[in-house]
């Protein structure tokens, strides 16, 4: 192959291509966003803080994002993704039985939290006091939680579409209350013990489960 027609050779470092490194200092920025918006809240930290935690410059973080905004939005989403990960892995254990999988879903949801305060902070603490769009993302968050409430609702009970009740406004309703328990708290210093937060939130549970089941047998 004639010089002209080579292809371009990629740019290293220390043996690391361009994008690698890229990729290691988002990371490092990430890292550094949960453990500072993690402890001190968004509004308690500057750009400079986060360059000093992940040890980069500034023009390193303004590669990776906008602002800080950006960055708590990424490490939000990261929160979200991996809390919800765990929970969904617990639910599909105990299929199809809906008490268990209320209580193991309740059980993993609230000690995630408690295990990592972290996360608690990023995700019911400063999310709705940073921006309208923080707030949206917020909103779209909760939104899936309730659309991935109601396909498991829906696929265990399916006669419930005859009955009177909407699933949809049930589960919003659900997911509303428990994330309102898990805010306050948080807020206190998780105070209550985990078990207790978990089974004052599965007695919402029980009642729809018991609700349904009348439901569906009367109409079948």
């Amino acid at each position: 192959m004639s010089p002209a027609t080579d292809p371009p050779k990629r740019r290293t470092f220390r043996g690391l291509p361009l994008e690698q490194r890229q990729r290691e200092r988002h990371e490092r920025f990430m890292e550094a966003g949960l453990a500072l918006y993690g402890v001190r809240g968004y509004h308690g930290v500057t750009v400079r803080e986060l360059c000093t935690e992940a040890r980069l410059t500034e023009r390193y973080f303004y590669e990776s994002f906008k602002d800080r905004e950006a960055l708590f939005g990424e490490v939000y989403q990261r929160q979200v993704e991996q809390l919800r990960g765990r929970v969904l892995e617990v639910i599909r254990r105990h299929q199809p039985d809906p008490r268990a999988m209320a209580r193991a879903g309740l059980e993993t949801f609230f000690q995630g939290l408690r295990e990592d305060p972290r996360c608690a902070r990023i995700l019911f603490v400063d999310v709705l006091s940073i921006s309208p769009a923080m707030t949206e993302q917020s909103r779209q968050v909760t939104s899936g939680l309730s659309g991935f409430l109601l396909q498991f609702t829906q696929a265990l009970y399916p006669q419930l579409k005859g009955s009177g009740l909407d699933p949809q406004i049930i589960a919003t309703g659900l997911v509303g209350a428990c994330i309102n328990v898990a805010m306050h708290w948080v807020y206190d210093g998780f105070e209550q013990p985990v078990e207790s937060v978990r089974d004052n939130c599965y007695a919402l549970f029980e009642a729809m489960i018991l609700s349904w089941s009348v439901k569906t047998s009367t109409a079948g």
